[in-house]
């Protein structure tokens, strides 16, 4: 009986202002999506402009050391000064990889975040923070190794991407 009545509601309202109705009805369905100024459909960490690829460019991590990590370009190219986020944005680390030499636990910091990491030689060990790991404008990203039983880290790659403040 309800939804009959919102029926005919409807119908009375079409014959009565047929114009307004049909304003009413056009302005909730219209989306517009001009070339000049497109509305981004997509997650912001999913689009490649975003996303941020960082390593230690320097070499080996000792225990008891830190090292600024250095972005990786699409191309292959590492960026010859350490990584600082932008101004304006936002830099979220998702997923970290360590190889390390030695076998045991090494106790790492990246930004906020304290890992203790259990790996074998040469292997590789990935971490993710789904809701990632947060760096503010003008922040540079780097590791700290306080190293437990394990030697050294011989790699270290942060992934993450940046958003607008």
């Amino acid at each position: 009986m309800g939804t009959g009545a919102v029926v005919l509601a409807g119908l009375v309202l079409t014959l009565v202002a047929p114009k307004a109705a049909h304003a009413i009805a056009a302005t909730a369905v219209l989306v517009e999506n001009a070339a000049a100024n497109p509305a981004i459909a997509q997650d912001v960490s999913k689009l490649a402009s975003q996303n941020i690829l960082l390593w230690n460019a320097s070499g080996e991590i000792i225990p008891h050391s830190s090292a600024s990590l250095y972005q990786i370009f699409p191309n292959g190219t590492t960026a010859g000064s350490a990584f600082v986020v932008p101004a304006g944005q936002t830099f979220l680390a998702t997923t970290v990889d360590y190889s390390p030499y030695g076998v045991g636990t090494i106790a790492t910091t990246i930004g906020p975040e304290f890992v203790t990491l259990n790996a074998a030689t040469y292997t590789t060990v990935q971490y993710q923070f789904p809701s990632g790991i947060v760096f503010p404008a003008g922040s540079s990203v780097g590791i700290n190794n306080y190293g437990i039983s394990a030697e050294a880290l011989e790699y270290v790659f942060v992934h993450g991407y940046l958003t607008s403040n």
